[in-house]
């Protein structure tokens, strides 16, 4: 009965055209991406703050108190969300000052510190607005619906390919975890830009706009080359490698098991959205869980802004990871793990069910 389901399952899917998969894959994408967004925002809001736990630097600044200018050994920092390329050709004629200044992204009001996910979202929407908690969705759409489009296709063809043409047991029974990683790879690597951008809009300051960061974002490609803007692709892949590969790894199993207890002769598009949401949720959040460490350090890369001006000397991951486990020990290793699963799981569950049921409603037509 099993094999019969899965052999079904195969042949179906493969007689699917692509662009229809890719149809439900952006479908999924797009619902998604709009429901979680909230939840993402505050996780990361919640892990630049531990960035920011750091004591302020010592700067000479320029100006008057108002507007003031702050040299360090490279850039100009900014003060009160003023962005440094604003200062790039400032002329700086009266004296320095010495002056402690803010980073991009410090808190200079700790009343508006964000406490947890549900005290998160109450402070964004109470002091900077309720669509705040949506900043940053733009990006996330447009690296969304391409990057899902090549991860979903691409993992099912993949796996039907192994499935139809490799006959050994072992590299079956592990072919999700293969394929899911080198899926998730191929679509990290060609959004990573889009990833950068959208990390630094959703952790930003009430007052930053799309237009400041993507100014900071031209500037960082004018002094250290297009290359920087893959800053942050190794600890992207080393949280979504990882992720994708024990969450593909899951998700298959635990939907074989479902359809193993499956009464009927044949999977109606109600059987697999609820297999599928199930499976998508479960092993979501398993492995979200295990990976937010790789997250953190992967937000603390992508919002420090004081290595733009170089492409040397980038922080590594285990060295990121250390100093924060030396900092604020497990606990800080797992800052937003409650915002990361919560997103996390629905997020799993909503769009690997749309994409099963808009495949299975394509196969019926």
């Amino acid at each position: 009965m099993a094999s019969q389901v899965n052999s079904t399952s195969i042949e179906s899917t493969a007689a699917i055209d692509p662009v229809y998969k890719m149809a439900s894959a952006c479908g999924g994408a797009l619902l998604t991406s709009i429901l979680v967004t909230p939840l993402d925002v505050v996780k990361t809001r919640l892990q630049s703050q531990t960035f920011n736990k750091a004591p302020p630097k010592v700067v000479y600044c320029y100006g008057s108190p108002l507007s003031v200018a702050c040299i360090d050994t490279y850039p100009l920092v900014p003060h009160r969300g003023i962005a440094a390329s604003r200062w790039s050709g400032h002329s700086l004629g009266s004296a320095p000052v010495l002056r402690i200044c803010a980073s991009d992204f410090a808190i200079e009001d700790h009343s508006r510190q964000l406490k947890g996910t549900w005290d998160g979202v109450v402070k964004i929407a109470r002091h900077e607005g309720v669509t705040k908690l949506w900043k940053g969705l733009s990006p996330t759409l447009l690296m969304q619906l391409p990057a899902t489009a090549i991860y979903y296709v691409g993992y099912d063809y993949m796996r039907d390919f192994i499935k139809l043409n490799i006959r050994d047991p072992v590299v079956e029974k592990y072919s999700p975890f293969i394929v899911g990683s080198i899926a998730r790879t191929c679509a990290v690597t060609c959004i990573s830009p889009i990833e950068l951008i959208r990390t630094r809009v959703q952790s930003a300051a009430s007052g930053t706009s799309l237009t400041e960061v993507m100014s900071g974002v031209s500037n960082m490609v004018k002094r250290a080359g297009v290359l920087s803007l893959w800053k942050g692709l190794s600890p992207t892949l080393w949280r979504d490698v990882p992720f994708s590969g024990l969450y593909w790894m899951g998700y298959e199993t635990i939907k074989h098991q479902l359809k193993l207890n499956h009464t009927g002769d044949r999977l109606t598009p109600s059987d697999e959205f609820q297999f599928a949401f199930i499976a998508g949720a479960v092993s979501g959040s398993i492995a979200a869980t295990l990976t937010t460490p790789f997250d953190v350090a992967k937000t603390h890369i992508q919002v420090d802004t004081s290595n733009d001006v170089t492409s040397k000397a980038k922080p590594k991951v285990y060295e990121v990871m250390r100093n924060i486990f030396k900092k604020d020990g497990c606990r800080g290793l797992f800052t937003g793990l409650v915002p990361r699963v919560a997103k996390v799981a629905p997020s799993c569950a909503i769009m690997i069910s749309s994409y099963e049921v808009g495949k299975a409603l394509f196969r019926e037509q």
